[in-house]
């Protein structure tokens, strides 16, 4: 491979438990019922749990991607974080999700963009 290239070997993938829907959310925020499923197309979506922090829930897809790539966090030499959510002050998520992996000192940088679709595509 030629220096400074990069390459993807394993991928992971977190789902969180919990359930929402379009129907709660309209109640919630007194739309009629089907409001939101309307103008989004989304009739439902995953909840994280109240416990889940971002860097757990990327440990966690972090963890399987690594398995399945058959590399040892330790091995690791930089570590990418991006989120489309942000709750409070966000500190280099990259930085604890090396620690939590067990990945030493790796290079490592955190995104937080502003839109879905600038991670999803």
């Amino acid at each position: 491979m030629a220096r400074g290239a990069g390459r993807l070997t394993g991928i992971g993938v977190y789902r969180p438990g919990g359930l929402l829907t379009s129907a709660e959310l309209d109640t919630r925020f007194g739309h009629e019922e089907g409001h939101i499923e309307q103008i989004t197309g989304i009739r439902t979506r995953l909840k994280a749990d109240p416990d889940d922090t971002f860097v757990e829930m990327a440990a966690q897809a972090a963890d399987k991607a690594l398995a399945h790539a058959g590399v040892l966090a330790e091995d690791l030499d930089c570590v990418l974080f991006s989120s489309a959510s942000s709750v409070g002050r966000a500190s280099c998520r990259a930085a604890g999700l090396a620690h939590r992996l067990g990945a030493g000192r790796p290079a490592g940088s955190t995104s937080t963009a502003g839109a879905p679709g600038s991670v999803t595509g």
